[in-house]
């Protein structure tokens, strides 16, 4: 039986709260049989009420309860209440307070007095916004809590509405946006509240009693029963942490009515002390499934690992010690413009989330200036729809697995700010000072500057307004002053001009006159008008000049720039004649037109130009070219051309133009260059064809190959026809008898004498051998010599000439490492195709190109045996290459080369440049054009002999 009695005492008192320190708990043994409960009294002292089994008391008396035991026996327990009364807690006093002011805040009579400030008076002074709570208690030792929030007022921004400036001499209203229907809108009220400090989670193990870090804010300033209708109503929930494990987190947060939502389900799979405080619900997410590396961080944290020797609950262990905390937001909030993080749902856990920081995977974190890099709760926000926003809400951080490691620094929950009543007061009246003020209004101060002042000077001006509970708002406004302005206007009008008129003022006679007028700045302008009228007119000059050809003399006046003058002359009748000279001058136009060029003496060169109304070219002699601002010309010789850009006037007569005296003329020179020849020795039987023409005799011939300048280089044909002999037969005798003979013999019936020409020295085709010699194809082999290259151009002295390389020296190469980095300097660019063309020296362009940098930089330049007297040809060079192509193959294949531009995939890379990025290349499929530096094309290299 003393056991039942000891069970039931712990009931009582577990299940009784006693606030009165002198409250008793006693009972009394009744007798009793074998197989009836024990009869036990209790006598209990409550404040306000008590709960007793199933029920509520509110009133004092006797209650009987009966209990039953494990073991099935009753117990019939006889409750002694007696309820006290609960104390009165109320707070009076204002709930705003004025910067720089106090209030009095009153308690309601009690016996004692406990304020959050830590003052015991029945009354405080507060100086600050905050929320201020109070315990109470009378004297039967009961408790009773109150809280009272004090706000701060804060004036709106105040907003100038006319005018900004003010002009000197006037007396003006500077108007502010406030009037006395206007109020105030009251400020400190928090939406956004945080806890910052420094708390270590232990390993997944309880230290101090707690396997979780927990920490409220509370709220205050919302509407009486104001709850969370929707998820954006939290804008976002932030934890400032580190921890070196992501996988065994559990974080939640809970409202005032105890709703929950989970922001990081538990992932984990270990085992702790702590694994089991975690609801099994919450467990939800595995490194597996989701594609979190093992290991992943939060922040820059220490890292305990798996050594054991480390005490788990000692924050000053080397490996226990802060790390660096990063932010991190979970957010719902649709309305906020936030960017969500780019992992699968832009949940924190996913892997897409992490990068290497420092050697380990790391979550990023959230930057909440910038609203980027946002996560998704676990659980949507949406399950905290119904929670008072007034109250606690908890943040609740638990590490659920051993050999980790984490801090967290600081949490902060944000709500809605539009969420908040609108409270204000009204302004009363305002006080302004300054320099100049004579008169002040609710809304406007009246200033009145001296006409001293000059433009653009600022004046500050100290506002002060008051609201009807007395506070005071101060603001600086700036004024900017704008003086008048005056101006004398000396005017000259001839009689018959009159009446005069001038910003609508019109007048008759000469005089002086005011106007008074507006200036830029919107102040009064001050302008004197002194006109002259002059008798006697007799005409007036308009001339035209180019601003270039001032100073301009006219009568002995001397004009430096445009503008009016008159003379006074005597007509023969002894009667005085003004004559009034108009100077107008004219800015010389902006002329424009093609560079010297060269061309061939078989072409023709476009002259361009551009500039002025009317553009003009002649030769040297004055003849207009025919063709306006283009114009094509075809000189035999080199010859210079004039180009005028004149400006449409009145003055004189050009060409069927009235031209002005303004112009500018410029001179371009063409130089006309003989296109490079070349011979080739052929023969043939009966005939030969020749560039579409069949050639029957012997002889020599020539055609001027073609580009798109319209000529590239003359081809001089040596040819040898010959007959194709035509034989007979002739025998001494028709018929013989068996074993006889007969004679027979071949004559040739078209003998014909064969022309002797005298072949050139060297030829197209011609093998140039190592010893600088050349020998003509149908005399190969020659004993004792070694090819070197196949002749493909020989200039006008007959024995020197162009060869090309018996093979491609490269069948893939860059002509520069990349694409626009390296321009070669002083390699003159060609833009116009038709000019890059007459490019013919390559071996100096690929000695520039080597002067300009490395084999890495120019690998094509460095491919050739520059040493050798090998280099890349220029445009025009391959050009010509391209063109006998037919003619030099026949002598590689002799020799054993390589065929030239036979298959139409292969392109062939030039020396000549033609921008930054781009250089004249030549295929078979394509002719001559351009590619970028840095493709891979392939090069056959020549030579000079």
């Amino acid at each position: 039986m003393s056991h039942i009695k000891h069970i039931l005492i712990l009931i009582l008192m577990c299940c009784c709260v006693l606030l009165d320190n002198s409250a008793r708990l006693s009972a009394a043994h009744n007798s009793f049989e074998i197989g009836v409960s024990d009869v036990n009294d209790a006598y209990v002292n409550a404040c306000g009420s008590y709960n007793w089994g199933d029920s509520t008391y509110t009133q004092s008396g006797i209650y009987t309860h009966l209990f039953t035991s494990s073991d099935g026996l009753d117990s019939l327990v006889t409750l002694h209440l007696t309820i006290y009364p609960l104390p009165v807690a109320t707070i009076a006093g204002d709930n705003y307070i004025c910067s720089d002011s106090a209030i009095t805040l009153t308690a309601a009579p009690a016996t004692t007095y406990l304020w959050s400030t830590g003052a015991t008076t029945q009354s405080i002074s507060v100086v600050s916004a905050g929320l201020y709570t109070l315990t109470v208690t009378n004297n039967y030792h009961c408790a009773a809590i109150a809280s009272h929030a004090v706000y701060t007022y804060a004036m709106d921004t105040i907003t100038l509405i006319n005018p900004v400036a003010v002009c000197a001499g006037d007396t003006q209203a500077v108007t502010i946006g406030y009037d006395s229907t206007m109020t105030v809108v009251l400020a400190g009220k928090e939406t956004s509240m945080s806890v910052s400090d420094t708390i270590f989670l232990p390993d997944g193990i309880p230290c101090n009693n707690s396997c979780s870090y927990q920490s409220p804010v509370v709220f205050t300033a919302f509407e009486e029963g104001a709850v969370v209708s929707s998820p954006d109503d939290i804008l976002y929930v932030k934890l400032n942490m580190e921890h070196s494990y992501l996988g065994d987190l559990y974080i939640n947060i809970t409202c005032p009515n105890g709703q929950k939502a989970d922001i990081l389900k538990y992932g984990g799979i270990g085992t702790s002390d702590c694994l089991d405080s975690i609801p099994a619900s919450s467990k939800t997410w595995s490194t597996a499934d989701t594609n979190v590396t093992t290991g992943t961080w939060l922040g820059e944290a220490y890292d305990v690992g798996e050594d054991l020797t480390v005490p788990p609950c000692d924050s000053s262990a080397e490996n226990n010690q802060p790390g660096v905390g990063w932010n991190y937001c979970w957010s719902d909030n649709t309305t906020a413009g936030y960017i969500y993080a780019s992992g699968q749902g832009g949940f924190i856990y996913r892997a897409g989330n992490a990068h290497w920081v420092n050697g380990y995977l790391t979550i990023d974190s959230s930057d909440l200036a910038a609203g980027t890099q946002f996560y998704h709760p676990d659980d949507s926000f949406s399950n905290l729809i119904g929670c008072p926003l007034n109250g606690p809400w908890i943040i609740e951080v638990m590490d659920g697995w051993n050999a980790d490691n984490g801090y967290v620094f600081e949490w902060e929950l944000a709500l809605d700010p539009s969420l908040l009543p609108a409270i204000s007061a009204p302004v009363n009246h305002m006080n302004a000072d300054g320099p100049w003020i004579t008169a002040i209004t609710d809304s406007a101060f009246y200033v009145a500057p001296p006409t001293t002042l000059t433009n653009d000077t600022v004046v500050s001006y100290q506002l002060s307004l008051y609201s009807n509970v007395g506070c005071a708002y101060d603001t600086v406004v700036y004024v900017e002053i704008n003086a008048p302005t005056s101006y004398t206007l000396p005017v000259t009008v001839f009689e018959n001009n009159l009446p005069f008129e001038l910003n609508g003022y019109t007048y008759d006679s000469a005089g002086v006159y005011v106007q008074h007028l507006t200036n830029e700045n919107g102040c009064d302008s001050m302008l004197t008008v002194e006109l002259t009228v002059l008798n006697n007119i007799g005409n007036v000059v308009d001339s035209v000049i180019c601003e270039d050809r001032l100073p301009f003399v006219w009568n002995g006046i001397i004009f430096q720039t445009a503008g009016t003058d008159s003379v006074t002359l005597t007509a023969a009748s002894g009667v005085d004649s003004i004559v009034i000279m108009n100077l107008i001058t004219q800015t010389p136009p902006t002329l424009t037109h093609i560079s010297d060029t060269v061309i061939y003496n078989c072409t023709s060169a476009n002259l361009w130009a551009a500039g002025g109304d009317l553009v003009v070219w002649t030769d040297a002699s004055g003849s207009l070219l025919p063709g306006g601002s283009t114009v094509t010309v075809s000189p035999s010789q080199t010859t210079t051309y004039y180009v005028y850009a004149y400006l449409l006037g009145q003055d004189m007569t050009l060409y069927g133009y009235d031209l002005s005296a303004c112009y500018v003329v410029d001179s371009i020179v063409v130089t006309v260059v003989e296109a490079p020849a070349t011979v080739l020795v052929e023969s043939a039987c009966d005939e030969y064809e020749w560039f579409g023409e069949t050639l029957t005799q012997t002889g020599v011939y020539t055609h001027m190959l073609t580009n798109v300048g319209g000529c590239d280089s003359l081809l001089e044909l040596h040819l040898w026809i010959e007959e194709t002999p035509q034989l007979t037969i002739q025998q001494s005798e028709n018929v013989i008898c068996p074993g006889d003979s007969v004679t027979l013999q071949m004559v040739v019936l078209n003998d014909s004498s064969y022309p002797h020409y005298s072949r050139p020295l060297v030829a197209v085709g011609d093998i140039l051998c190592t010893d600088s010699t050349t020998i003509h194809p149908e005399d190969w082999p020659v004993e004792g010599k070694v090819a070197r290259g196949i002749v493909f151009y020989v200039d006008s002295t007959g024995g020197h000439g162009w060869a090309v390389h018996l093979n491609d020296e490269s069948v893939g190469t860059k002509w520069c490492v990349t694409a626009s980095a390296y321009n070669v300097p002083n390699l003159t660019d060609f833009s116009d195709i038709s000019v890059a063309m007459l490019d013919y020296d390559g071996h100096l362009n690929t000695q520039k190109i080597r002067n300009a940098g490395t084999e890495y930089r120019y690998p094509a330049a460095y491919v050739v045996d520059f040493n050798d007297g090998w280099y890349i040809p220029a445009l025009g060079q391959l050009n010509l290459l391209f063109a006998l192509s037919p003619f030099i193959n026949n002598s590689l294949q002799i020799v054993g080369g390589y065929p030239f531009a036979m298959n139409a995939n292969i392109r062939y890379w030039s020396s000549t440049e033609r921008s930054t990025s781009d250089v004249y290349i030549m295929g078979s499929d394509i002719g001559f054009w351009y590619g970028v530096k840095n493709i891979y094309n392939q090069l056959r290299s020549v030579c000079n002999f």
